[in-house]
């Protein structure tokens, strides 16, 4: 999940911190913020980000029964265009370093990887 925090102060939901522009949440982040779901909706500063879930079809040989399971979500699953706009916003070098890591373990787009190796040295400066 990414939540988009537009305004200029760290945002804390349910012990969760969110700070300005674009925060990548972990999965137990997820687990926190759901229990608060209410509040995170009624800020306004706070948008969360759609990613398309991946899903992978299991299937269990002996019931003959196909289950959907959710396998997570990545800056690989956006297009081109959308995945450098979020990483342009982004400015946790924790979360930076995250997308070249499945950037380079997966699709390897050479706009975006340079995107990202930009934004470090940004932040890094």
């Amino acid at each position: 999940m990414i939540v988009r925090n537009s305004s200029k102060k760290i945002i804390v939901i349910g012990k969760v911190n969110l700070y300005p522009k674009v925060n990548l949440i972990t999965n137990e982040q997820e687990t926190i913020l759901i229990n608060f779901k209410e509040d995170l909706e009624d800020n306004s500063n706070l948008v969360i980000e759609d990613f398309p879930e991946i899903y992978k079809l299991k299937e269990n040989k002996e019931n003959k029964e196909i289950k959907t399971v959710k396998s997570g979500t990545s800056i690989i699953d956006l297009g081109k265009r959308k995945a450098i706009s979020l990483i342009k916003d982004t400015v946790i070098l924790s979360s930076l370093k995250t997308y070249l890591k499945d950037e380079k373990n997966d699709k390897n787009r050479s706009d975006v990887v340079k995107a990202i190796k930009d934004q470090i040295k940004e932040i890094e400066v």
